[in-house]
């Protein structure tokens, strides 16, 4: 494919993926590739996920906003090994990059004490850091509905609510 040519496609699928869902995608790449294959063509306002499992004097002079430094992270009650990673910026930039709900359902219990639903309501709560997407954001929020393998795969009325702040 060569260099130039696999640069231009990377820099297609960006903007493609962009306005396709109104939102800058992360681009996650370890940092031997990143350095030689999409420093300097990619624009700095795509957050960058980085991968560099060697000291922090090897990531410092490339603008990310995840630093995975290990694959190896041991928390107590969870089997096996995580990533670990760093995030340059505040909880509430943290906080924009996230969804909340507040579901609510309706149970019905029978004579015999046995419980199902009948309806779910899903109310999430998307942070926006562009507020003039908000009808764009309740757009890509029900066709994710219509697509949710859960919701089809349930045997009640799943609606969804989509608050945008």
């Amino acid at each position: 494919m060569g260099e130039k040519n696999f640069q231009t496609s990377v820099l297609n699928w960006l903007k493609l993926a962009e306005k396709k869902y109104g939102v800058k995608p992360m681009i996650y790449s370890g940092r031997k590739f990143y350095e030689e294959q999409l420093k300097g063509v990619i624009d700095k306002s795509y957050p960058i996920w980085i991968a560099s499992y060697s000291n922090k004097k090897k990531v410092k002079h490339i603008n990310w906003k995840f630093h995975q430094f290990t694959e190896r992270v041991k928390i107590k009650g969870i089997r096996g090994h995580l990533d670990g990673n760093d995030f340059k910026g505040s909880i509430s930039d943290l906080g924009k990059m996230c969804i909340q709900d507040n579901a609510k359902g309706v149970l019905k219990v029978n004579e015999q004490g046995i419980g199902c639903f009948k309806s779910v309501i899903l109310k999430p709560q998307v942070i926006l850091v562009d507020s003039s997407q908000s009808d764009k954001a309740s757009k890509l929020h029900a066709e994710a509905g219509k697509l949710c393998f859960i919701a089809n795969s349930v045997n009640f009325d799943i609606s969804y609510n989509i608050e945008t702040v």
